[in-house]
């Protein structure tokens, strides 16, 4: 059994993180900036309590004690300095002991060449920002001498099913071809067994879903 804190916990990949970390038997702080406005996953292993990504002062009381901090956090406001600036408070404001884990973005992922997604010839200027911001968040993350590990799932729109069930392949920042769909529940699943079991550390880790036969 692992205490765990999600930030993000009203989003659609924080409530899913919430009710599989629970579901799997740890005990889950859901973080939220206002209590009475969460409608998430409950039970008795789920405790919510209020936490502002963007404030020291607010967030470390709700993630002292814990093992990991999922941050599960996003905004379409600013997202460029968004992400850096809660990136910035989250390496203040978590226990130096304890794990970060964070939502990531395909798009910052490397194609073969070497170069990011969102950075090659054709990509749409409408995604841009919001990638920028994540790449920014990575550089501040790997400034700091946190154990933390972001996981980037496949630059698609993620359905809000359940994991599929059938597996899946990981890449250390390499963008994984595939036609898989990808769920919020895959996703859960994918940061959970990390929890359970954390290989890497440090580093953009890809997901997808194994095709369908492969091994």
């Amino acid at each position: 059994m692992t205490k765990i804190a999600v930030l993000g916990a009203n989003g659609k990949a924080g409530r899913r993180i919430v009710a599989e970390a629970a579901r799997r038997g740890h005990d889950v702080t859901a973080v939220v900036r206002d209590p009475v406005t969460y409608a998430g996953p409950t039970g008795d292993r789920i405790v919510v309590t209020a936490g502002d990504v963007t404030d020291r002062a607010t967030l470390r009381p709700a993630v002292s004690g814990v093992e990991v901090v999922v941050s599960a956090v996003s905004s379409t406001h600013a997202p460029e300095a968004y992400f850096p600036a809660v990136a910035t408070v989250l390496v203040d404001a978590v226990p130096a002991d304890s794990r970060l884990v964070l939502v990531g973005i395909g798009t910052t992922l490397k194609l073969p060449t070497g170069v990011a997604l969102f950075e090659s010839l054709g990509f749409p200027a409408a995604g841009r920002a919001f990638s920028l911001g994540h790449a920014a968040e990575l550089e501040v993350l790997r400034e700091t001498a946190l154990d933390w590990l972001v996981v980037a799932p496949p630059p698609v729109f993620l359905t809000d099913d359940e994991a599929a069930g059938a597996g899946y392949q990981t890449s250390d920042g390499m963008l994984i071809d595939t036609d898989q769909p990808f769920s919020y529940g895959d996703l859960a699943a994918v940061i959970l067994d990390e929890i359970e079991q954390p290989r890497p550390h440090r580093l953009l880790l890809a997901v997808a879903r194994q095709a369908a036969g492969s091994a």
